[in-house]
């Protein structure tokens, strides 16, 4: 598993590197690549619309950063985020279904990808664990689907760790 992980460290500039479909920015701006895409998501979102919501997904590796290490006990951290994160600290589509102060653990499972997974039916979200950015936060990967519908949603997650609890905040200054 170290192993994958190194190798994914890696070839992490490639990913960044290879051109992308194009996706285009609020103002109107289109890019190809993580380096544009990242400079613009520091002070705007992505249009909402149905293509730029599923071509998000391949920008989900722009948020792969050099300072991005391996968590040694994945499961457990996952785990600890999810009995103490609030479902509503992140935008899912559950999210108004969850009382206020429900955690992940109520609603979601930890699947054997190793994601912290909501199942039901044609609506599934995974949250992947990416890697630790510092010693009290780490990177998640949503991804939110409904897929008897148009709706699709993929975002990096910045989970931090403070004393008892968890807290999110969006990855990009611009919001999730």
């Amino acid at each position: 598993m170290r192993n994958l992980l190194l190798l994914a460290c890696l070839l992490t500039p490639l990913a960044h590197a290879a051109p992308k479909n194009a996706i285009v920015m609020a103002s109107g701006a289109s890019v190809k690549d993580c380096e544009h895409y990242n400079a613009l998501r520091a002070s705007e979102n992505i249009a909402e619309t149905t293509v730029n919501m599923m071509m998000a997904s391949e920008y989900l590796q722009c948020s792969l950063t050099p300072t991005l290490t391996p968590v040694d006990e994945p499961a457990a951290v996952l785990q600890q985020i999810a009995d103490q994160l609030r479902i509503r600290a992140i935008p899912t589509s559950v999210g108004r279904r969850a009382g206020e102060n429900m955690v992940f653990s109520a609603m979601f499972n930890i699947s054997e990808q190793g994601t912290l997974r909501f199942s039901e039916e044609q609506h599934i979200i995974d949250i992947r664990l990416k890697g630790q950015l510092d010693d009290h936060s780490y990177l998640l990967w949503v991804s939110d689907e409904i897929l008897d519908r148009t709706y699709r949603a993929y975002f990096p997650v910045v989970v931090e760790h403070q004393g008892e609890n968890f807290s999110a905040r969006p990855f990009y200054a611009s919001g999730y």
